[in-house]
């Protein structure tokens, strides 16, 4: 009896652990991926990006300042859209980024939250493959920038109102019109410079669910 209630115990701190890996995401799972494989439909073409398990690694070198994969298997539309990454240590001058793409008819229209290891937010869109700034340099509350941290982003699109959190808090609301059909989600890590010697960002995880 006594081993049972250790293992149920067990059990629900690893299920709560799981349910505040992004504070405020809901509603029944679209995709999930902690990257234990490379079974997750994501677009793998690109030489400076891999999936090590237990994280996909985007790497940023001299040159290649940006790196970004959308997903091939999957769409959503209206949901709760999550990622976790991981910022190596900071390099002096040469802030670093990652995002969540999300409502992308394709890789040149599509929308983007983004996170700095400076404690800056963004969201910009991307149509026709020119990007527009919503808004840029928010500052995030709280935002441990110690190195291998991790931090989640958090995008609840719903009805018109973009939601956007980091690491719990809530960075801004925003209005905005959710593009037609079948759309596309994906992740984005960039440097602001080209970086030398190369620097890695992790994604330790990723969901969508249909929040509320």
């Amino acid at each position: 009896m006594t081993r049972r209630l250790m293992i149920a115990a067990a059990l629900q701190v690893a299920f709560a652990t799981a349910a505040l890996a992004c504070e405020g995401q809901s509603g029944v799972s679209i995709f999930e991926d902690k990257f234990a494989d490379d079974s997750g439909g994501w677009d793998m073409s690109f030489s400076n990006i891999k999936i090590v398990p237990p994280a996909m690694q985007i790497e940023l070198n001299k040159d290649i300042s940006a790196g970004a994969t959308m997903n091939l298997t999957f769409n959503a539309n209206n949901g709760d859209y999550c990622q976790e990454v991981v910022f190596p240590p900071p390099v002096a001058g040469n802030p670093l980024s990652s995002g969540i793409q999300f409502w992308g008819l394709d890789a040149s229209n599509l929308f983007m939250f983004l996170v700095g290891d400076d404690a800056n937010a963004a969201l910009y869109k991307k149509v026709n493959n020119v990007w527009s700034a919503i808004f840029t340099g928010v500052k995030v509350d709280g935002f441990n920038t110690a190195p291998g941290t991790v931090h989640t982003l958090l995008v609840q699109a719903k009805a018109g109102v973009l939601t956007l959190s980091v690491d719990g808090i809530k960075v801004k609301s925003v209005r905005a019109q959710m593009p037609p059909g079948p759309l596309q989600f994906g992740i984005f890590a960039q440097a602001s410079l080209p970086a030398d010697p190369p620097v890695t960002v992790k994604i330790t995880g990723f969901s969508v669910t249909a929040g509320q």
